[in-house]
């Protein structure tokens, strides 16, 4: 569905390693203290998958993957010196 809202309204459609992949979120995984670490590893791995097609934009289903995916930039950026931003 968002593949075809994206070109209904003239943007490309682009495919990315990670597309169908969880970013992270699932409540049992961000909730459990001790579980942290796998939603941002996930997130992580999206993020990484996407900076071959450097996005301007990211769609997603999901409000968790529009927060974790937003959120977790700035968490890597304090970790690793990583960022992913144009």
């Amino acid at each position: 569905v968002l593949s075809g809202l994206a070109t209904a309204w003239g943007g490309p459609w682009v495919d990315y390693a990670e597309r169908r992949h969880c970013c992270g979120f699932g409540f049992r995984h961000y909730i459990l203290k001790d579980n942290r670490g796998y939603s941002l590893t996930h997130s992580r791995i999206k993020l990484e998958s996407m900076k071959p097609v450097n996005p301007d934009f990211i769609l997603t289903n999901c409000p968790g993957c529009n927060m974790f995916l937003d959120r977790w930039q700035y968490t890597l950026a304090e970790m690793e010196g990583v960022t992913y931003d144009s």
